[in-house]
């Protein structure tokens, strides 16, 4: 009787044991196809705040920044209120503001800082769970992208100050 309660611990632990190290490799394999996902930009429609549809492979071959954000993040609201100080600094870069949130949180968050109507080059848009999930490795709001010619040239995680984000444009 005891070797066969020996015997099935030690099968159990075999199992559970071969289960974790499946998982770990399946989430690591996960968080690398993300990580390359992020490179280059996929073909990703966005809903904008204005009603209209972007998609990311279509943006210009100009510099992009993405930031990925949530309206009631504190940080990510520093980062539109110090966005505006900057404004002359983004004409001519593609600038998106996404967030999995409804459009109207989107609206509101718009209505209070103005980063939209203040830099024309600037857009807020809802990117969905899916396509998030799938094509970036965001762990944290704000996460920003920064691209040249559709390729990632830099990744910053948490609040970044602007000047700092300048610097790769």
């Amino acid at each position: 009787m005891r070797k066969k309660i020996l015997w099935l611990i030690i099968s159990l632990s075999i199992i559970i044991i071969f289960g974790l190290a499946f998982l770990i490799i399946e989430k690591y394999e996960s968080i690398q196809v993300k990580r390359e996902n992020e490179k280059t930009m996929s073909k990703i429609i966005l809903d904008k705040i204005d009603g209209s549809k972007i998609d990311l492979q279509n943006l210009t071959n100009q510099s992009s920044i993405i930031f990925f954000f949530n309206t009631d993040c504190e940080h990510c609201q520093n980062e539109a209120e110090e966005i505006i100080k900057y404004k002359n600094n983004f004409k001519n870069r593609n600038v998106l503001w996404l967030s999995i949130e409804p459009i109207e949180n989107l609206l509101k968050f718009e209505e209070k800082y103005k980063i939209q109507e203040t830099i024309p080059s600037l857009k807020i848009a809802k990117i969905s769970i899916t396509d998030l999930n799938k094509n970036f490795n965001i762990s944290t709001n704000p996460t920003i992208l920064i691209y040249k010619d559709k390729k990632l040239v830099r990744k910053f995680d948490g609040e970044t100050k602007i000047e700092v984000i300048l610097k790769y444009l």
